[in-house]
């Protein structure tokens, strides 16, 4: 099982969810059919595991990004840069599939994801404040509304060309607008020292 859900999963972000059929699935893995149904029910229990499988590893490589050793900005960057190029990644074509068919995997993914993000993120501002590098009179629900918007905004394929084209400078441009945002004077010495366009 664990092999095939990775496997399964480029499948259905490289064809989408709508098309593919357990018998093109069985057909990409080179194994047969009767195989397959020893490990899924039907095509909904493979959108839920796959689902559960991105969730998870998304969990995983997050909490992994958010050591404790790791300063507080580095740490925010990194979550900020995976979350954009894990959006990147995901087609508003497959996201609409997701919605139309299986609204409710997509919406129980979608609530588990806000607020494992959630919690880090406050998690980051609260140590930030505490070390300095954060003003103290940020407002957590209007940060938090930021990084949902990371994981549900749409139409973000007509940026494709944009994002493609100095990819690390125009991340960079963000990021840097952001934190000015939300930065102490302490915290803005630490990005401008350790951060820029050309290091990145």
């Amino acid at each position: 099982m664990e092999d095939l859900l990775p496997k399964i999963s480029a499948l259905l972000f490289k064809y989408g969810i709508k098309s593919i059929t357990m018998d093109d699935i069985a057909r990409h893995l080179a194994i047969s059919k009767k195989t397959l149904y020893l490990h899924f029910k039907n095509k909904r229990d493979v959108v839920q595991q796959v689902g559960e499988y991105e969730l998870n590893r998304e969990f995983t490589e997050i909490d992994s990004l958010c050591k404790s050793e790791t300063p507080v900005i580095d740490q925010f960057w990194a979550i900020t840069r995976y979350m954009v190029n894990r959006r990147l990644r995901v087609s508003d074509t497959l996201i609409y599939a997701f919605n139309k068919y299986y609204p409710d995997i997509i919406g129980d993914i979608s609530t588990r994801r806000k607020k494992h993000l959630n919690t880090v993120i406050i998690n980051n501002i609260k140590t930030g404040i505490d070390q300095g590098l954060y003003r103290e009179d940020l407002d957590l629900d209007t940060l938090l509304f930021y990084y949902s918007f990371l994981l549900t905004f749409s139409n973000l394929d007509i940026f494709d060309n944009w994002f493609n084209i100095e990819n690390e400078k125009r991340f960079f441009n963000i990021f840097d607008y952001h934190l000015r945002a939300i930065a102490s004077a302490k915290g803005l010495q630490y990005f401008e020292k350790e951060f820029s366009p050309t290091t990145m």
